[in-house]
């Protein structure tokens, strides 16, 4: 896993509670330039992806990490809840948006797992438990 996020305080914690899920935390970036460099280097499985990032914000870079050979499963989360939804997640190349006030309570492991994309996790079907639901 790459925890994405300009704030070194929130990667700590978030990246916490990805280990506590099970996750292997690999490294952290804080902008789209770190986050490139690092899925090149370290080809983690999955992204947790910040939307406000200095420059360029999330929606650019997932579409970015899209579009690689091998593109990460990548999960957009944001500190404002109303940043995304579903339909948004979907359209940029990530499996879901989860607000960060709600990452605690969230399967996270779910969301990377390997059947979750295949499964249809996003696009108005129900996500994993814990996860978030599609909102109309």
């Amino acid at each position: 896993m790459l925890v994405v996020d300009d704030n070194p305080a929130f990667r700590e914690v978030v990246s916490e509670l990805l280990r506590a899920q099970g996750l292997d935390v690999a490294g952290h970036a804080g902008d789209e330039d770190e986050t490139l460099s690092a899925v090149q280097r370290l080809r983690p499985s999955g992204v947790l992806l910040d939307l406000q990032l200095p420059g360029r914000d999330g929606f650019h870079v997932a579409n970015r990490l899209a579009a690689l050979d091998r593109p990460p499963t990548v999960l957009l989360t944001s500190s404002d809840s109303d940043a995304a939804n579903q339909s948004l997640a979907h359209e940029c190349g990530a499996v879901a948006f989860v607000p960060k006030a709600d990452l605690a309570g969230a399967d996270l492991r779910s969301y990377f797992s390997p059947g979750y994309r295949a499964s249809g996790g996003i696009g108005g079907r129900p996500a994993p438990d814990g996860g978030p639901r599609e909102s109309g």
